[in-house]
Order: structure tokens, then C-alpha cells, then sequence
């Protein structure tokens, strides 16, 4: 395990002779499961039984986002993190060429669609020279984390709170929040000096299209978070991403609306209605805003 800590008492977690487990010095233990992630999450940190999503919704974002409709939406968060990795301002990179490694956190990962993607591009551009890239991630649901370590077995997997990260202080160059609520404090815990922090938000006419069929009138669907100043974040750049796509499928216009708040929100008579549709043409409109964690 690489910076990975005891939620219980933040003491280093190694893994023991038997490769079962991961253990701190304090002795609290945690054992994989069959599928290899780490269960780090305490009982009394979850609000409910089976937090975060939930078996269906996980199958549904997995089965919409292998067809390939928001690929584009991917690339350009790649080239954005590589873009931040690969700064001369920043003073992350100084310190990776000193320590010949790059570690990379993605906070509330969910099924690893952007996780893995991530994760074979930065290895692809920076372990050519030399930097071992170990990437993180970390979300509440266990179904979620389930379906990630079937995209890859390179990255560490762990089920967590983000509001308790148990990931070593200062030791993240690189850290991600895409589509959730975000804890400002806790990536800047976790990021290096200079490491940047990249959080994708909906912009207000993402899924416009389908909010229209949902709703009869609509709300402010932008969800911008600001971090306050001791949180040592500086916004550098908000960078915007747009574009249409047409969604040829009665049953995976169905898989989306269940990946979204929408399913939550919208009422039966609006789902049949959606369900009647077998072609509609969305757009993606997505904030990325871009941080950097300040130096002490």
C-alpha cells in the first residue's frame, strides 16, 4: 500500500506477510476483499446501512459510459491533469523528478470510469521517464468499488469517506472530485505543495434535453463549490466543456437517467415518458475548475 493511513488512528497501513491484509503500527487490522480493494470505512462514519450508490445505479453508469458517450468529456479531463503534472510553474514537479513518483487521488471515484482512464494515460506519459504513478481511489459505495477493481487491479481501491480521507498527509501530486460534493480541507490535506486539484461540476445546460422531457419547469442545475482561504486552495483556471451527442437507445437514455440525481427527483409519469423515447440528442456542458495547493 503507498499513503495509505489507519483510518482509526492515521498511523501507515502496510501489508502483512500473508498479502490479506494491511496493518499500522497500533495494530488495527483491515483485510482485503476477494476482489482486492480495502475497506476502510468505519461504522460510525456511515449515515445509513449501505451508503452512496447503490447496485443499480452502479450497473447503469457502467453499462452508458463503456458505450462511449462521454469519452470526449474524459479526454479533455486528462489532458487537463496532464497538463497540471506537467507544468514548469508548478512546484510539484520538482519534487516527483527528487522522488521518482507520482501519486494521483480520486476522490469519490465511483465505478473508476475516470479513475482507470486516468491511470493508463498518466503512466503511459510519465512512467517513460522514470516516475512510478500509483494511483488512488476512494468512494462510500461498495458496489462501486466492486466494479472499479474490475476495471483495473494497478490501482489502489478503497471504500472511505470523503470527509475523513485516509490517505498520508502531503503526499498526493495530483487529486480529482468529479460530479460530487466536495471537501475542500480534505484534498488539501492530501496534496503536496503545488499538487493541483481538478473538480468537474455540471454547468447550467448539461442534460438540458433530458431535464425537458423530466420536468415542467427547470432550476439552476450548476453546481459551483468555493473553498474558503485556510483551505491553502487557489483557483487557477476554470476551464469549460461542451458539446452535443445523440443517444440512439430507448434503454440507454433509461441507463442515464438512472446514473443522475434525476432518477431521484423525477416523478413516474416522467420516467414512462422517457421510457417512450428511443432518440434524443443532449448536451454536456461541464465546469472543470482547476486548484493548486498553496505553499506554507
Amino acid at each position: 500500500m503507498r499513503n495509505i493511513i489507519c483510518p482509526v488512528c492515521s498511523q501507515g497501513l502496510t501489508v502483512n506477510e500473508s498479502g490479506k491484509s494491511a496493518i499500522c503500527s497500533q495494530g488495527h487490522l483491515f483485510d482485503f476483499s476477494k476482489y482486492g480493494y480495502l475497506n476502510l470505512l468505519l461504522s460510525q462514519q456511515k449515515k445509513s446501512k449501505s451508503p452512496g450508490d447503490t447496485n443499480e445505479m452502479v450497473a447503469a453508469r457502467q453499462d452508458f459510459l463503456n458505450e462511449g458517450y462521454y469519452e470526449g468529456l474524459a479526454d479533455k479531463f486528462i489532458s487537463l491533469a496532464t497538463r497540471m503534472l506537467s507544468s514548469s510553474s508548478s512546484p510539484s514537479p520538482h519534487s516527483k523528478v527528487a522522488s521518482q513518483e507520482l501519486n494521483y487521488l480520486d476522490i469519490a471515484c465511483g465505478e473508476g470510469y475516470y479513475t482507470e482512464r486516468l491511470h493508463q494515460s498518466l503512466t503511459k506519459s510519465f512512467e517513460v521517464n522514470g516516475l512510478k504513478v500509483t494511483t488512488t481511489g476512494l468512494d462510500i459505495s461498495t458496489p462501486a468499488i466492486k466494479a472499479a477493481t474490475k476495471r483495473s487491479k494497478e490501482i489502489q481501491w478503497l471504500i472511505s469517506t470523503a470527509a475523513n480521507i485516509p490517505v498520508a498527509p502531503a503526499s498526493q501530486d495530483l487529486a480529482s472530485s468529479l460530479f460530487c460534493r466536495v471537501d475542500f480541507e480534505q484534498a488539501a490535506l492530501v496534496l503536496k505543495p503545488g499538487g493541483a486539484f481538478i473538480v468537474a461540476r455540471t454547468g447550467n445546460t448539461h442534460l438540458l434535453e433530458l431535464r425537458e422531457v423530466l420536468y415542467s419547469s427547470l432550476r439552476e442545475e450548476s453546481t459551483a463549490q468555493e473553498p474558503v482561504e485556510q483551505h491553502a486552495l487557489a483557483l487557477l483556471d476554470t476551464i469549460t466543456y461542451s458539446q452535443q451527442t445523440t443517444v440512439n437507445s430507448q434503454e440507454l437514455l433509461f441507463k442515464l437517467l438512472q446514473m443522475t440525481p434525476h432518477y431521484w427527483r423525477a416523478t413516474e409519469e416522467a420516467k414512462l415518458e422517457l421510457k417512450n423515447l428511443s432518440r434524443l440528442t443532449l448536451t454536456l456542458h461541464v465546469e472543470f475548475d482547476i486548484y493548486q495547493k498553496q505553499e506554507n
